[in-house]
């Protein structure tokens, strides 16, 4: 389940970056790696450079509320990988939740731990359901502004 929703994620985020580059005019691409959190800290960058509509109920307030709960997630992931990784690249632990150890033949965090560790599915489904309908909004708006600006060339 963790690694469908990291992927998704990460692909949501991958596609919000690929809309605002043409939006913004920029060749750039957006990060070829893992690194969730870092892919997301370039979006962020990119969306606070475009113009919010506050009148749309799309403002910078708005946006802050909407993207609380994936922020978090990705802080508290992003923590977790590098208390296992003494290198601090937390990127390269994303697989994580595939795999109980790293590149390095070194144990996952949840390996290292004597006690279980549990996933509380309630929590799981009600904080995944809010990312998914963060991002999946902020995906669909850019697309849709993408696919209004090709209409008009």
């Amino acid at each position: 389940m963790l690694f469908s929703v990291n992927q998704g994620i990460e692909l949501y985020v991958k596609s919000i970056c690929w809309s605002l580059n043409i939006l913004l005019g920029y060749k750039s691409q957006y990060k070829t790696d893992h690194d969730i959190r870092g892919i997301w800290f370039t979006a962020k960058k990119k969306i606070m450079e475009f113009v919010f509509d506050a009148k749309a109920g799309r403002g910078e307030k708005e946006f802050n509320q909407k993207i609380k709960t994936l922020e978090a997630y990705l802080n508290e992931l992003t923590d977790l990988l590098k208390k296992g990784n003494d290198k601090n690249n937390a990127y390269h632990d994303i697989d994580f939740s595939r795999y109980p150890v790293n590149n390095q033949n070194e144990y996952h965090f949840y390996v290292k731990q004597y006690d279980n560790v549990v996933i509380d599915l309630e929590n799981f489904v009600t904080v995944f359901e809010n990312i998914s309908d963060c991002l999946e909004s902020l995906a669909s708006y850019y697309y849709d502004l993408v696919v209004e600006s090709w209409q008009t060339e």
